[in-house]
């Protein structure tokens, strides 16, 4: 490990950056969806949201596959100085998955019509089409992240900040050129991420030349491979059923409840999923395979890292239940309908401070089996908990059983944790009470983001 390495220092760094960035991202993302769900109909929403189920699906299977356990080991290679390695892997698995994001999005274009024909939606296939046109571009800019992530390198992090500016400024070009409608949007998306794709290209090229100049190949056999043979049957389990369950929620809401109940669903979903991704920590699931051989070390963050989270995803959650319905009731109002399905999707918000970091523990200790089986017991609920509630609740059933299985995958995660690795094992004390060190630590990271503000300005 690199002499000058140090958990807490880079683990600062990297949120305050991270957060600086993020916040960024989501007030621009925010204005982009505002003029999205302002422009179209509730209808035309849930329309929009049905052609993203298609797409997403596609975009699951060619950009996350194989990522937790490649992050893991090229964060391992280069923490270790194993270039040689994590070059090897590093190649192979960029080959293959942007491989795979060209022959998924050929193919959903060739069955677009069949996609469009067989739901009873006219010219759905040209949108479908344009969308899946991001899936190469996507599969590259998450490569190239993964890259970033590995060698704890934060300059990278403006990427998609800069590709959602230039989404909105395509967006109001194309609003007084021809006015906005799913194509149009689709159309600004899909410039976006093209503008993402080369920002992030500037700061990979000249980061791969500093890691890997003059390092030589020497591993004979695929490193993807291996990994996939030890893991592969779980993680292509995990995600078929995961993936196959989150797409056929929206077309089960519109069955029914109609395409309208699932534009109100979708519009309080992706809110409360945007203020869950603004949530910090995320550093810890980047640093933690650095320090993972020392358990008790690892226990000692564990815990910090389950306080800190929870106690912040507490204080957005009650912020979120009162300030939500009154900015929709203001801004938004003919999504007023959403507002009861927002005030139960806040508990989520709570949920998420537990449900992060133990899937990031889980991914870094490399337990695929365990993530693919919960995420079956959750694919699995989902369906049959919605065939049962949105009959006899309407869209709010859909909202609650977000809740029900969000909850189930989070306790089933944790007591796994604390079954298979003991010291992992919580107290309401070490959760509840605020020592010397997190005083310190909280201190450290006021004047880190007091020092980062400034050095912006």
């Amino acid at each position: 490990m690199p002499d000058n390495y140090s958990f807490s220092q880079k683990f600062i760094e990297g949120e305050v950056k991270s957060g600086f960035w993020n916040t960024a991202l989501y007030g621009i993302v925010a204005l982009n969806s505002f003029i999205i769900v302002y422009f179209l109909s509730v209808y035309e929403y849930g329309v929009y949201q049905l052609i993203l189920s298609v797409v997403v699906l596609a975009e699951s299977l060619a950009v996350g596959m194989l990522d937790d356990v490649v992050f893991s080991d090229l964060s391992r290679y280069i923490g270790n100085d194993n270039n040689i390695s994590a070059k090897k892997l590093f190649k192979e698995y960029a080959l293959f998955k942007i491989g795979v994001s060209i022959f998924l999005a050929i193919l959903v274009i060739l069955f677009s019509n069949l996609i469009s024909t067989h739901y009873g939606y006219n010219n759905m296939a040209y949108p479908i089409s344009l969308a899946v046109l991001a899936l190469p571009f996507m599969a590259s800019i998450s490569v190239m992240n993964l890259f970033f992530r590995s060698n704890i390198y934060f300059s990278y992090l403006g990427a998609s900040v800069f590709g959602e500016v230039f989404k909105l400024i395509i967006i109001f070009l194309l609003w007084f050129w021809q006015g906005l409608g799913i194509p149009q949007i689709l159309i600004s998306y899909l410039a976006g991420l093209i503008f993402s794709f080369l920002f992030a290209g500037f700061h990979f090229l000249r980061l791969y030349r500093k890691v890997f100049y003059g390092v030589k190949e020497s591993i004979h056999g695929s490193l993807v491979f291996k990994l996939f043979k030890k893991y592969g049957v779980w993680i292509f389990f995990r995600y078929i059923i995961a993936k196959i369950a989150n797409n056929i929620r929206p077309w089960l809401i519109k069955f029914f409840v109609g395409t309208e109940g699932l534009g109100l669903f979708a519009f309080a979903r992706n809110i409360v999923a945007m203020i869950m991704r603004l949530l910090p920590f995320g550093m810890f699931g980047d640093l933690l395979p650095r320090e993972i051989e020392d358990k008790k070390r690892v226990r000692f963050l564990f815990v910090r890292m389950v306080k800190y989270s929870v106690w912040l995803s507490f204080l957005c959650a009650g912020l979120s239940f009162f300030i939500l319905p009154f900015l929709v009731n203001i801004f938004l109002p003919k999504y007023n309908p959403a507002v009861p399905l927002l005030k139960i999707m806040t508990l989520i918000v709570f949920l998420y401070g537990f449900y992060k970091i133990f899937r990031s523990t889980l991914v870094v200790l490399k337990e695929q089996k365990t993530l693919a089986l919960k995420s079956f017991d959750n694919s699995v609920l989902a369906p049959f908990m919605l065939i049962f509630l949105l009959p006899l609740f309407g869209v709010i059933g859909a909202a609650v059983e977000w809740v029900i299985t969000y909850a189930v995958t989070t306790v089933l995660f944790y007591f796994y944790l604390i079954k298979t690795y003991p010291y992992f094992v919580l107290s309401p004390k070490e959760l509840l009470v605020i020592d010397e060190y997190d005083k310190m630590f909280f201190m450290k990271m006021c004047r880190s983001v007091k020092g980062y503000l400034k050095s912006v300005i």
